[in-house]
Formats: C-alpha cells, structure tokens, sequence
C-alpha cells in the first residue's frame, strides 16, 4: 500500500513524480513547506522516498535507519520536510549533513558514523540499482566518515595539527580525556557489528586511526612501570607528573606511555629538559648513549608499541641541588609539534661530592718517583695485610681469603678466587677482583663486598677482568 503509489511514479514521467510526491506528503503529514517539484529524476524520487518512510518507521523499528533515528532521538517529520524540500546534485550529502546537526551533544555526535552506515544502507536496499549507483554511494559514505574522522580530530584542544577543508563540525573543543574515550568506544561499537561492509569497516578503521593519532597523549612513569591507561578510568588530565630523584651520575629507567598504538613509522616524540644543569644529562636507548639537541631529545615509539623505557643519566658534576623538569611534545618525521607540549615529570638531581665523569685514565703506577714493591700473597689460609709506607704497592692473593689494605701510594690489589678485601686509601689505585665482592662507598654498598674508599685520586675497580666503575 505504501510504495503502491510511489511505484506508479516509476517510469511515468514527471506528472507520475508529482503525484507520487502528494502521496507521500499525505502519508507522511507533511502539510507544509514543499512544493511539488518541478523537476526531479525517478530515482531522486525514489531515493527520498525509501529514506523517508525508513526513517518515519514506515517499514519497521528493525530497519537501520528507524533504528538510529530512535536511538538518536531524530524528528523523523522534519526529515521528510528536509528532503521533500531540498533538490540538486548534493542533495544525498545535504541531507546526511542535516542530521549531523540534528545531533546535539557529543554523546550523540559519537554515533554519526553509523547513522552515515544506515542512511546509505537503506538507500542500497533499493531494487534495480546499478553498480554506478552502488559505488556512488560507497564513495559518499566514505567522505562523509572520512570528514567526520577530521573533525572529531581537529575539536582536540591538543592537537594543533588541524586538517583543512573539514565540513564535520564537533561543535566544542575537547579538553577531557573522557571525552576522547568517549568517541574511540563509538568507533570501536561500530566496528563490532557483523553487518558492516569490508568497504565500511575499512573506512571506518582508516577513520578511527586519523583520530587516534590526532588524540595521542604522553604520561612519564618512573621505572619499569605497566602502561596506565590499561586501568579503567585512568585519566591523565588529573595524573600528577612523574618524580624522578636521582644522584650525579646515576641511570635511572623512566617509563613513556601512550593511550593508543603508534601508527605507521612509530610516534615521535620530544622530550625537553629544563632547569639548572639541563645540558648535563643523555638519554640511553637500545643500548646506546642519546645526546641532546639543545636539551631536547628525539624519540621514537616504535609503529604497534604503547611504550618505551629508556634510561635519563646524569653525565656532569654539580655542586648543589637541581629541581628540574621534563616536557614532551608529539612530532613529526621532520620534528614539528603536532600537538602542545605538556609537562609531563620533575627531575631532582642531588649532589654527592667529587664525581668521576667514567673516564678512566691513564695511570702510570710509578710516576710518582715512589719505590715499588710488589707483594705474593700465599695460595690458601686467611690473612689480614696492611701496608702504610710511601711506596707503590702491588699486592697478588692467591686461593685464600684476604683483607688487604693498601697504603698512600699509587697501589694495584688483585683478589683471587676466594671472598676478599681490597681498601684502598690515597693515590691513584687498581682494585681488580676475580671472586665475590661487595664494595661500599661512602657508607652505600654496591653488589658486590665491602672495602674502604679512596680519599683522593682514582680508583679503578674491575671484576673478572671487567671494569665496573672508577671513583674520584
């Protein structure tokens, strides 16, 4: 009964289209507004037609279309005056467009893509259409999503990349985390439903990605630390800069996280410190010392990854305490700011005293024109040895257990196999050990065994012929 009088319109020319029309407008009430057309194709006709009586509910609650206008609480009346009163070339996006702007707060903004899926589902339900027709409206469907992937990009308050020539209008800025969740879960509900197309879903995918990119955020952890937007509910709007505390010359792993996997090439990044000091400080990754540029370092996440730990170590001597901090700022390949930059930790650099830049020099044992004596220590028992004379000691354990305390001059202790010993005091001194060992330092104790500090000069120390640092 409904499409019998439209269908009479079908192929009988403009008089048909004409009464077609008034039929429609009596089913569907529409008592004002739109005149008769003058001039309109068939399938014009027939498209509006389809798109109104799904949208009033003429077919069924179940149709896609009736499903988002409930769902979305659309006037399905001012609908059909809209389209009954609008004719031209652009009259399908017109439309669509429309009913964008009938969706009155982001929640409802959130569910335009599907409503762009049903509008053109319904108008592919219709018989004798040909393949041009079909792929018209794939190409209006995709543009329309495409646009809307922009526009939902360009309403972030932090991303100053903006796309040109965007029609979908946000109608905010989107300032909130949530907000951002927001939308990412109304692209992730409309990529679930079976009933999307492979062409739908992969427009809708190359959409969510452009606005993923677009909402990508930093948050700086201390240490190895699981990625925090796991967590429900995390909000980085309200996570308090990371606290970084650390000593002159000290490795310390900091931990950066993104919301949402880098995308193709990996997400650079800039990281920026500031404040006493600032250009005293590497940053190591992979297993390689990254110098700055300025006090900013280049980083890259790579594509797929959320994360990236790398180490901030201190390289410079200080002679007081700093306080300062770390911004990041997202880039791209050729390190323009996509987005704001924000402040994202606070660094605390304490002093410690004199410190050794790992350089360890050249020593020459017998330059100071002291007499050298070298030492053979037995093969087994235990033996406590203690040298203070102004000489150059070498001292050589065998298989026991040995405390060996070297004297002022510049003085080389080996350990052997066993649980030794080596203090050293002034001069420039070699401790070198091949079995278990703890050193401290200044009262702190190392991994390894406990001896007594130089006072002045170097001291090199290794461990199974491996050198594990130099103190000054």
């Amino acid at each position: 009964m409904i499409l019998a009088g439209i269908a009479d319109a079908l192929g009988l020319g403009l008089d048909a289209i004409q009464k077609g029309f008034r039929f429609l407008k009596e089913f569907l009430q529409v008592s004002t507004g739109p005149a008769e057309p003058l001039s309109m194709s068939q399938g014009e006709f027939s498209q509006k037609a389809v798109l109104a009586l799904a949208a009033s509910g003429a077919f069924s609650n179940t149709n896609s279309l009736r499903h988002e206008f409930l769902a979305n609480n659309l006037n399905s009346d001012n609908f059909a005056q809209q389209l009954l009163s609008v004719n031209g070339g652009t009259w399908r996006t017109d439309a669509l467009a429309y009913l964008s702007d009938q969706l009155s707060n982001l929640a409802d903004k959130t569910q335009v893509n599907g409503l762009a899926v049903a509008f053109y589902e319904t108008l592919s339900t219709l018989p004798d259409l040909q393949p041009a027709d079909l792929a018209l409206f794939a190409q209006e469907r995709d543009a329309f999503i495409t646009d809307a992937g922009k526009g939902f990009s360009n309403a972030l308050a932090s991303f100053t990349r903006k796309f040109a020539d965007v029609a979908f209008n946000v109608g905010q800025t989107i300032t909130s985390f949530a907000d951002i969740r927001l939308i990412d879960e109304a692209y992730a509900a409309e990529l679930s439903d079976p009933r999307l197309s492979a062409s739908g879903r992969t427009v809708l995918e190359d959409a969510r990605d452009t606005f993923q990119g677009a909402a990508q955020t930093i948050v700086v952890q201390q240490g190895f630390s699981a990625n925090p937007f796991n967590t429900i509910g995390f909000n980085p709007d309200t996570a308090s800069p990371a606290a970084v505390n650390m000593t002159e010359g000290q490795l310390k792993a900091i931990t950066i996280n993104l919301p949402f996997e880098a995308g193709p090439g990996g997400q650079r990044l800039s990281l920026t410190l500031s404040g006493p000091n600032a250009g005293g400080f590497v940053l190591r990754t992979n297993g390689t010392d990254l110098l700055p540029q300025g006090n900013a370092f280049t980083l890259v996440i790579p594509e797929g990854q959320r994360q990236l730990v790398v180490g901030l170590k201190s390289t410079q001597d200080i002679t007081a305490l700093s306080a300062l901090t770390v911004s990041a700022t997202l880039v791209d390949a050729a390190g323009q700011p996509t987005h704001s930059t924000q402040m994202e930790a606070t660094v605390t650099l304490a002093e410690t005293g004199p410190f050794f830049d790992g350089t360890v020099p050249t020593i020459n044992y017998g330059a100071n024109g002291l007499p050298t004596e070298e030492i053979l220590l037995p093969q087994t028992g235990t033996l406590i040895i203690e040298r203070v004379e102004a000489k150059n000691y070498i001292f050589q354990s065998g298989q026991g257990s040995y405390r060996i305390y070297a004297g002022p001059g510049n003085d080389q202790l080996y350990g052997g196999p066993n649980n030794d010993r080596l203090s050293s005091r002034n001069g420039n001194d070699l401790l070198q050990v091949l079995g278990a060992m703890t050193i401290s330092m200044g009262g702190k104790t190392t991994m390894c065994c406990s001896a007594e500090m130089a006072t002045t000069g170097f001291m090199a120390i290794s461990h199974s012929n491996k050198k594990v640092g130099t103190i000054s």
